[in-house]
């Protein structure tokens, strides 16, 4: 095998174990306290860690029934659904939390991206904006809307959007440049 597998194992070995110690403790402190909310989260937190999307839902679902209007959870959730490719049912989630905080701006972009998967570009730099109007320092969401601008072969407003990033200390941003200015 090649040296760079060997680097790249040492360095995620300590990290999945250190979910499934994780996972451990928060299975200890639902034992103890099984209407603990916060301890579903965190455990539900670390299955999506190890790309155990699934099981960090049903998390999220337990900690939903406890503490219903926690916007993070409904975030975690979202974003979770997207990892299993349910752009769709992500968005309910995210439709949700902005009605309890409609001035969340990572909301905006998280559901950018999932309208985004959807097909539906010209819904996706809606939400890119809108996260944009509420916090206009998020340099991600600038790099989304760049990235989405060059799908739609809008090249100058992607390398503005980019540039933007790059200002902001977005490095994927910064990398993307060079190629879009051939």
């Amino acid at each position: 095998m090649r040296p760079i597998f060997w680097m790249c194992l040492l360095v995620l070995l300590p990290s999945l174990a250190l979910g499934q110690r994780t996972i451990q403790d928060y299975d200890q402190a639902l034992r103890l306290n099984p209407k603990d909310a916060s301890a579903y989260a965190g455990r539900g937190l670390a299955y999506a860690k190890l790309r155990k999307y699934e099981r960090a839902i049903q998390d999220y679902d337990q900690a939903l029934s406890l503490s219903a209007s926690d916007v993070s959870l409904l975030y975690n959730r979202g974003e979770a659904y997207l990892n299993l490719g349910k752009a769709e049912r992500a968005i309910q989630d995210f439709d949700q939390a902005l009605r309890l905080d409609p001035k969340n701006a990572s909301v905006y972009e998280i559901r950018g991206g999932a309208y985004f998967m959807l097909g539906k570009a010209k819904r996706a730099i809606e939400e890119f904006d809108q996260s944009l109007r509420l916090d206009p320092k998020l340099a991600s969401v600038y790099s989304l809307r760049g990235f989405v601008y060059a799908k739609l072969d809008q090249r100058e407003r992607a390398i503005q959007d980019w540039t933007k990033a790059c200002d902001l200390g977005y490095r994927e941003a910064c990398e993307a440049l060079p190629k879009a200015a051939k």
